[in-house]
């Protein structure tokens, strides 16, 4: 009887020590991190953007650089509400110098602002210009 209770108090133990181990793997495991939605604005010039908090805009411009013009945010300069993600720029022709200009922005807080791009040489008045209004909630 004796030997009986030792092997079932051990059998318990077992089973407890490995039941908490398996607890502290569950708790030590991460949690996946959320996709983020991501905003194609891309063909939205002077359009209302309805987004979220969390939502990443992604805008694609197309420029030449035969006169040194570059796309560049032009608004906001400074901004509470965006993040910058990502910047890539990509050559699409050589022999035309035609260029993919890629901006993946996260909105950081709700509000209301304009996001706009302007293309042309630096320090000169710009040449063309992309503008969204921006709500987020």
């Amino acid at each position: 009887m004796k030997k009986n209770f030792f092997i079932l108090s051990l059998v318990s133990l077992a089973l407890i020590l490995s039941a908490c181990a398996i607890k502290s793997k569950v708790e030590q495991t991460p949690a996946p991190k959320a996709e983020k939605n991501t905003i194609d604005i891309s063909d939205k010039n002077g359009q209302e953007i309805q987004a979220t908090v969390g939502d990443v805009l992604y805008v694609k411009l197309i420029g030449k650089d035969k006169n040194n013009y570059e796309w560049s945010i032009a608004t906001p300069e400074v901004s509470e509400f965006l993040i910058l993600n990502e910047h890539k720029v990509t050559i699409l022709d050589e022999s035309e110098m035609d260029y993919s200009d890629e901006w993946q922005l996260e909105i950081t807080k709700a509000g209301s602002f304009d996001l706009s791009f302007d293309y042309g040489q630096v320090n000169k008045d710009p040449k063309s210009s992309f503008s969204v209004k921006i709500i987020s909630r």
